[in-house]
């Protein structure tokens, strides 16, 4: 089971990069495959609160009238200021600096994007463009971040 969920995660963080797929939808079913094993635990507060994220995330795209213009470019940096700032956060502080590192990274990204030759000339709205590829970035590697944690921890416990 943990190696499924691993394999989860890890299609999470490859279907960031990749428009039209729902990473978050990978993520949150990684978690699940995680917490089924056995060898990883997470609170049931967490499993719902990232469950009600994931459905919001899934909803807003779901509902949006028209689909949001972005660029191959503009996803990367987005998604890899997010992977970046998750990262980062987790470094700084295991608890919650996953998901403050994601969200820093996200805007970080597309402020690094808005500055290339491609994101001055970009008539995409910056709130849209967060909502589009910063929200579901932010959720799936905040996932992603709480499923790191969980295995570094139970590593350290069985050790």
């Amino acid at each position: 089971w943990l190696v499924t969920g691993v394999l989860l995660l890890s299609a999470a963080i490859v279907l960031l990069f990749r428009p039209f797929m729902p990473s978050v939808l990978a993520a949150y079913a990684g978690l699940w495959v995680m917490n089924l094993s056995g060898l990883t635990h997470f609170q049931s507060n967490e499993i719902v609160f990232w469950g009600i994220a994931t459905v919001i995330v899934l909803g807003i795209d779901y509902l949006r009238v028209r689909p949001a213009v972005t660029t191959g470019y503009q996803r990367a940096y987005v998604a890899g200021g997010t992977l970046t700032g998750m990262i980062l956060g987790l470094l700084i502080s295991p608890t919650y600096g996953g998901v403050a590192g994601s969200a820093a990274g996200s805007v970080l990204g597309l402020v690094a994007y808005r500055m290339t030759p491609a994101g001055r000339g970009s008539s995409t709205a910056v709130i849209g463009s967060l909502c589009s590829v910063g929200l579901p970035a932010i959720v799936t590697c905040s996932i992603v971040a709480l499923a790191l944690r969980a295995v570094i921890a139970a590593s350290i416990i069985t050790q």
